[in-house]
């Protein structure tokens, strides 16, 4: 046994990494994996002993199941794997033709100052709904965001639990609201260095284009 979650009653998976053959992203201590046969779920896997912050991942979302905790902004978690290669979890995989990371969705409407004045208006719901979800989200950034454009519902797909070993947070709802404040302050930040980025890429693009 190479890991094993906190929780006596976590939900260890069967999985056949051949069940997902596709290489869909990469970031900083996670791949993902999609395929045929469970077209709804994503697999996320870390090498083994190359990364504490993926099974601490997983023990949170062991303790949202057994706590029976739920958000609409949360991918549904199906359980976890390991083999002598990977340890991760699959859950929910987000997808569709009005499913778009909310950095591609400032790309598309940078030059659209109504549209983003409203987003910020419904980024500041999503924060009040996190706050009110006893969910813990950290390392927020605008590629873990998801946005449907279609009803502009988001997702937060990475960034949940915290890093440290005995985490207050989860058993004082004061300390998480405070961390949660702390690291929404830290997302507002990115946001907006993200929007002027992409604002001066924009420019580059019709300079070049004139």
């Amino acid at each position: 046994m190479l890991y094993y979650p906190s929780p006596l009653n976590a939900i260890k998976l069967q999985i056949d990494p051949n069940d997902f053959p596709r290489f869909l992203a990469r970031g900083n201590v996670k791949e993902c994996y999609v395929g045929d046969k469970w077209p709804d779920r994503v697999l996320k896997v870390s090498p083994v002993g190359k990364s504490r912050l993926t099974p601490l991942e997983i023990d949170y979302f062991e303790r949202l199941e057994r706590r029976g905790i739920t958000a609409d902004f949360l991918p549904k978690y199906y359980g976890w794997f390991e083999n002598e290669r990977w340890v991760g979890y699959v859950q929910e995989f987000i997808r569709g033709e009005t499913i778009m990371t909310l950095t591609d969705y400032l790309r598309a409407h940078i030059a659209e100052p109504d549209v983003l004045r409203d987003l910020e208006v419904r980024l500041s719901k999503l924060y009040e709904e996190i706050l009110a979800s006893d969910v813990l989200v950290l390392n927020l950034h605008t590629d873990n965001i998801l946005v449907d454009t279609a009803t502009m519902h988001f997702w937060v797909i990475d960034g949940f639990g915290a890093p440290e070993k005995f985490p207050l947070p989860y058993w004082f709802d004061f300390c998480r609201r405070r961390k949660l404040k702390k690291h929404w302050d830290k997302f507002k930040r990115r946001y907006r260095n993200r929007v002027v980025e992409l604002a001066a890429e924009a420019a580059r693009k019709n300079v070049g284009a004139a």
